[in-house]
């Protein structure tokens, strides 16, 4: 699942959340995987921009609400990205 995915990249210090800081961490092409949420403004930038760096993309059918719940997070998730491993 997508959460669990999420949560061990969190646990390796590699998981990034946040629009800004996962469509930042695409354009530095340091994203190996990145996860939007299904009311995601920057669907289309993101994408694209996975498809440059050769990031996997995933836009998942959660809202941003239901996202950071199965997170356990206090705060909306929109995009989440993975970094890439060493």
């Amino acid at each position: 699942m997508i959460a669990e995915k999420l949560l061990k990249a969190e646990k390796e210090k590699r998981a990034v959340y946040g629009a800004k800081q996962a469509l930042a961490l695409l354009r530095s092409m340091g994203a190996d995987e990145v996860f939007v949420s299904s009311d995601f403004a920057h669907t289309a930038e993101a994408e694209r921009l996975a498809a440059i760096s050769s990031a996997k993309f995933t836009k998942l059918s959660l809202t941003s609400e239901e996202l950071s719940s199965q997170l356990k997070k206090q705060f909306n998730i929109a995009a989440a990205a993975v970094k890439k491993g060493k």
